[in-house]
């Protein structure tokens, strides 16, 4: 059979997630979770502020190639440096399976009709249609802009959003907890070196 198909022992392996002790969860939240949801935040953070305060169109469009390159990068490292052995039990690595659809294809013929006119009766609905990613992209874009907004502009006496005065910090060393947290920020002089013209 494998000459005939020209496969391997390996091509017939086939890997399944049985479950997780509740210890190993948490030590996986903590050190894995944790960091990536730390640092995806800080990049689409400053993300947003470096394409926001880029003026020309060109400039735009290679920030974002600069940008996708830095949130691509640690895909691109595990693709290149992590052990052949894990992408092959990645590869065959069976999907979990959150409801079970063992008997759904031994249903009659007016069992499946029965189905598909309840699914019928929720009626028409956009997010049905619309693919959750796209949904979840626009709203994480939304918010992330907005935030630019709050922390970088301010309302002008003659309407419209402005920048806020610009003030130089007091000490050379960029705090950690500033980095970290972003209720902390580095002390600043208060006499701005720049204003928005009025």
């Amino acid at each position: 059979v494998k000459e005939v198909l020209e496969c391997s022992e390996v091509d017939f392996i086939k890997f399944k997630i049985a479950g997780m002790p509740k210890y190993w969860k948490i030590i996986n939240f903590v050190v894995i979770v944790l960091p990536k949801l730390f640092i995806w935040k800080k990049t689409a953070k400053y993300g947003v502020m470096f394409l926001m305060e880029t003026a020309g169109i060109e400039d735009v469009i290679v920030n974002v190639t600069a940008l996708t390159f830095i949130l691509n990068l640690d895909e691109m490292l595990f693709q290149n440096f992590a052990h052949k052995a894990l992408h092959i039990i990645l590869d065959r690595l069976e999907p979990w399976q959150l409801v079970e659809n063992e008997g759904l294809e031994e249903l009659s013929l007016q069992a499946s009709f029965d189905a598909v006119v309840k699914d019928s009766i929720n009626g028409f609905s956009l997010l049905k249609i619309m693919p959750e990613r796209l949904l979840v992209t626009i709203f994480f874009t939304g918010l992330f802009i907005g935030e630019y907004y709050w922390y970088y502009c301010q309302l002008s006496e003659k309407g419209g959003l402005v920048s806020r005065p610009q003030s130089l910090p007091k000490d050379q060393i960029f705090p950690v907890l500033a980095f970290l947290f972003p209720w902390v920020n580095a002390e600043s002089e208060l006499t701005p070196y720049w204003k928005f013209p009025e």
